[in-house]
């Protein structure tokens, strides 16, 4: 066999791979900070069938998301309250194995779900909840893929639970003692702000909270749109977060702990199936093209 072919072998494949992972990662959009899911390609949420996947995913390619509305499939209570359940990068998902059956009492302070997106500036965020504003926890953010900094991890949070702190404020959290633990859920987490004891950066996330005008299980749902300033959370413009270190978590909690949402980045698992299936198609047609 000469070099020439060798070469077409090894070059075929990466070429595919290449194709495959760059728009997941290297696509962004900069979203209308409006409380509107339609520049997250998401329209179909405000009239499709909530218990569809596809209702769930975007229409626009590389945005993070994870969706756990209402109950998990293997729920022993509320089986009428079952929900979808995905984790992905748009268009691609995998089922999504929630890790508390919550919320108790079915559809309320449900939190159904995150889509995470940036540009060179900001972060985006855009959650689906069915919470109250004082019912909801705060965003927390752990961007230097460090578990043993920040409180519980998480270096930095943006307030979103109304009963104290500065709505859509971003608060340095350096310890524990920063963030007040859920009432239910896991043992030690983060829940909201507590602001005491927590430093206020001054800074603020542009923000929307707006009803959508849907109802799920006869409760109102509303969407919560944030844009986070990078250098206020102690990236630089032009960080990506799928740049080193990682992985970064970025998580919503409840203060009672019934919704436990987290985007881990990057979502390995989550393109490794699809990246491996296009390398054995891959390797397959230049086999084929050899013979």
């Amino acid at each position: 066999m000469s070099m020439k072919i060798k070469k077409k072998i090894l070059v075929i494949p990466i070429m595919v791979i290449l194709l495959f992972v760059i728009p997941q990662q290297a696509l962004a959009y900069d979203h209308v900070i409006d409380g509107k899911l339609d520049d997250w390609g998401l329209s179909k949420l405000y009239t499709g069938d909530w218990s569809k996947n596809d209702t769930w995913v975007p229409d626009l390619p590389g945005i993070r998301f994870v969706v756990e509305d209402n109950y998990d499939k293997d729920s022993e209570q509320y089986t009428n309250y079952v929900g979808v359940h995905i984790v992905g990068v748009s268009p691609s998902y995998t089922y999504y194995d929630e890790p508390y059956q919550e919320p108790i009492g079915e559809e309320l302070y449900d939190i159904e779900a995150m889509y995470v997106d940036e540009n060179d500036t900001h972060i985006f965020i855009a959650l689906v909840v069915s919470a109250p504003s004082w019912a909801i926890g705060d965003l927390a953010l752990n961007l230097d893929a460090n578990t043993a900094t920040g409180g519980y991890g998480y270096e930095f949070g943006v307030k979103l639970n109304t009963e104290s702190g500065i709505l859509y404020g971003i608060y340095e959290t350096p310890t524990d003692n920063c963030w007040t633990e859920p009432v239910h859920g896991p043992a030690k987490a983060p829940a909201t702000i507590d602001i005491n004891n927590a430093t206020y950066t001054g800074k603020k996330a542009i923000g929307a909270w707006v009803d959508m005008g849907v109802l799920d299980w006869n409760m109102k749902n509303y969407v919560i749109e944030l844009a986070i300033p990078k250098t206020a959370v102690g990236m630089s413009v032009g960080q990506k977060l799928t740049d080193a270190p990682l992985p970064k978590v970025i998580r919503i909690c409840e203060p009672c702990g019934n919704e436990d949402v987290p985007i881990t980045i990057p979502e390995f698992m989550t393109m490794l199936i699809p990246m491996m299936s296009i390398i054995a198609i891959a390797a397959y047609v230049v086999r084929i093209r050899l013979k």
